[in-house]
């Protein structure tokens, strides 16, 4: 039963997520365009700020309510977990809005993100409501509230950006980046709304438990802030990693100008690219917490070594194909989404971190649903101080190059820690052979055989690029999916 509703909901959270990614993807290419990289550099700028108070306010109350709520189905944790959300994202508000001159002069060293950060101030109250509505379906694995929620944010966001630009016609390109924020915050107001709607008319069989009705609230922070004070630990980290990119390199020779270019172009376009197809991996991993507290609510061991085993191997897989897919045509996509080599040129770099990043994920899913919360804020801080040390070491001198290495070796030691403590934990078994030295020589033969095809239409023949990029792509995931088929592997 927690199999099959894992699959369902995983493959609901996908489709609504590639769904949304694909509308954000666009989205970003259409923002590229309107603001140009040096804006769209400033804008990202604001993101490790948002991820800093998000993980203040909600991060921590969203994995509790989920995991709460997976082992005892029960209404009041959801509002004891809203109020405590809520209370504390106003608390984050007021501070972000009254002190923005603070954060964008002294923190993140760039005066003209002062208004967007007011602006995003607002969004923290309504950003509260959802992820705690969300981690409520999440833990009773009902995953089309939250899957709705992703497409009407997104979608939100896009209508209310549209309508700015037409009514900014023909000065549109003139617009800066605050008119992005408000969106944001127009879209986060009405997946709030949506979730709030759902409670009233959505049918939840929840079981109410006498026993669980006492000391919810400690129950939530004796789960939530070790939890929060792991991802808010990480969260600066990361706002450490964001400010210091652009930092170091005009350290490295770079104009203030073209430090930010490079920055926007790595973050708004390279990255968007880069995590796309982790759409599949994040679903399984948002799913994979509730599902682990079950099974192991229910002492149910082999479930949890069996779906470790699968998600371990189906996570290497999809990353493997992904790098190999960046590595063949990463200059193209670059040049036919964003019309931009810097960005292709960046995510061929990138490829590298795929199989790192989706298989770390769901790791550190695993580790949280078996209880090891240490483990994981553990293994992450020291991938973090690493990255950073790195950075600070390597940019200078190497300028963006620098970053490359930093995040891949702090990635790779981040996914090796993380590998050994759930094997450690779990005993499952780890079939290098199946899960990666076979899937690496069929998309090596493979990939051959595809650029081959690319290469001659593409030259040859005149053949839309988009279209070929999207027929050579298929047929390369094809041709690798029935390779492992017939190695028993899939």
């Amino acid at each position: 039963m927690i199999k099959s509703t894992l699959i369902k909901g995983t493959f609901i959270l996908t489709l609504a997520g590639f769904l949304t990614r694909i509308l954000g993807f666009f989205y970003k290419i259409y923002l590229s365009n309107i603001l140009g990289s040096e804006n769209l550099g400033i804008y990202q700028l604001i993101f490790p700020i948002y991820g800093l108070f998000f993980t203040f306010y909600a991060g921590g109350i969203q994995t509790a309510i989920s995991k709460l709520v997976a082992e005892h189905p029960n209404k009041k944790i959801l509002t004891k977990g809203v109020f405590l959300s809520l209370l504390l994202a106003f608390l984050c508000s007021a501070l972000l809005y009254t002190n923005s001159e603070f954060f964008a002069n002294v923190i993140i060293k760039e005066p003209r993100c002062e208004n967007s950060l007011k602006l995003l101030a607002l969004v923290f109250p309504f950003c509260s409501i959802t992820s705690c509505i969300n981690g409520f379906y999440y833990g009773l694995k009902k995953t089309s509230v939250p899957a709705v929620t992703q497409l009407l944010e997104q979608i939100g966001r896009i209508a209310f950006s549209y309508l700015i630009i037409l009514l900014y016609l023909p000065n549109a390109h003139n617009l800066s980046c605050e008119f992005a924020v408000l969106a944001m915050v127009i879209g986060e107001a009405i997946s709030a709304l949506y979730n709030l709607c759902s409670l009233l008319f959505y049918k939840i069989d929840t079981k109410q438990n006498s026993d669980n009705q006492k000391h919810l609230y400690k129950k939530i922070l004796l789960f939530a802030l070790p939890l929060t004070a792991t991802h808010l630990i990480v969260s600066i980290l990361h706002s450490v990693e964001s400010i210091l990119i652009p930092n170091m390199l005009k350290l490295s020779g770079l104009t203030t100008k073209e430090s930010l270019c490079i920055y926007g172009v790595l973050t708004g376009m390279s990255m968007s690219l880069l995590m796309f197809p982790s759409t599949i991996t994040n679903s399984l991993s948002v799913l994979l917490l509730p599902s682990i507290s079950e099974a192991k609510a229910s002492k149910q061991s082999s479930y949890i070594k069996s779906i470790t085993e699968n998600t371990i191997k189906y996570s290497l897989l999809i990353g493997l194909f992904c790098t190999f897919v960046f590595l063949l045509f990463g200059n193209e996509l670059g040049y036919l989404f964003f019309h931009n080599e810097l960005s292709g040129t960046f995510l061929r770099n990138l490829s590298w971190l795929c199989p790192l990043l989706y298989l770390g994920t769901t790791l550190s899913s695993i580790l949280n649903g078996v209880g090891r919360i240490s483990t994981t804020f553990i293994t992450t801080v020291v991938s973090l101080f690493l990255r950073v040390l790195l950075l600070v070491i390597l940019i200078p001198s190497k300028g963006i190059v620098g970053y490359f290495i930093a995040l891949l070796v702090s990635q790779f030691v981040s996914t090796l820690l993380n590998l050994y403590y759930v094997k450690k934990i779990l005993y499952f078994s780890f079939d290098s052979y199946n899960w990666l030295v076979k899937p690496i020589f069929f998309l090596v033969f493979w990939g051959f055989f595809i650029l081959k095809i690319w290469q001659f239409f593409h030259t040859q023949i005149a053949f839309s690029s988009i279209f070929l990029l999207g027929i050579c792509c298929t047929l390369y995931g094809c041709l690798y999916g029935i390779s492992l088929k017939l190695q028993k592997i899939l």
